[in-house]
């Protein structure tokens, strides 16, 4: 278990380094998509030695946000291969249906803990509801109902973007040792969605 432990970091540690070069460079160009492949890489196999360790410490919540971040990376990349509606196929259905129920789940995770007061049922909720919202784009987007023409463009933005958040929330969790739980979790989903947003709208093509 501690050697899983080492390779969830390590991956997890590298796969956020590579985000951060991803981030800044330029967009569309071979650096973009070579270091683009090593963080979506390093941090799905970091995601894959996750899930051990969550039943390890029976933490399904933790299991949840590790199935959420795998989506987010499988749905980012198979969306550049979609760009026309006729290339989606039965497996992009059944990813984003088994979102749907983890979405539904995350959910009813945070009413449970809400109920009982247990943990951050805020946290639990928002990851959910944003679920939710992706999977309701997913289904909208196979079905050829997005107005963007460079809808597949920008869903790869947004994903990839997701699964950073997910990288950089895990890491300052885990290092955090001055703010609140609850202001850990959220910040990095905060601080970093307006730019999402601002780059969405900036290379949307109507």
């Amino acid at each position: 278990m501690n050697i899983i432990l080492y390779t969830h970091i390590i991956l997890g540690i590298l796969g956020l380094l590579a985000g951060v070069f991803v981030i800044l460079l330029q967009k569309g160009d071979k650096r973009h998509r070579f270091i683009g492949k090593i963080f979506s890489y390093n941090l799905g196999l970091s995601m894959l030695a996750s899930f051990p360790i969550s039943f390890y410490k029976e933490n399904i919540f933790l299991f949840c946000i590790g199935v959420w971040t795998l989506y987010m990376i499988i749905t980012g990349q198979r969306s550049l291969q979609i760009s026309d509606i006729k290339k989606v196929t039965y497996l992009d259905w059944i990813i984003t249906l088994i979102m749907a129920v983890f979405g539904v789940l995350l959910v009813g995770i945070g009413f449970y803990q809400l109920s009982f007061g247990l943990g951050l049922p805020i946290v639990s909720m928002v990851f959910g509801f944003l679920s939710l919202l992706f999977v309701w784009t997913d289904f909208r987007f196979f079905k050829g109902r997005l107005k963007a023409k460079n809808a597949h463009q920008l869903i790869h933005i947004q994903r990839m973007m997701g699964a950073f958040i997910s990288a950089l929330t895990a890491f300052v969790v885990v290092n955090n040792t001055m703010l609140p739980g609850l202001v850990v979790w959220l910040l990095p989903t905060v601080f970093l969605t307006p730019l999402i947003v601002m780059w969405s709208r900036k290379w949307a093509k109507f």
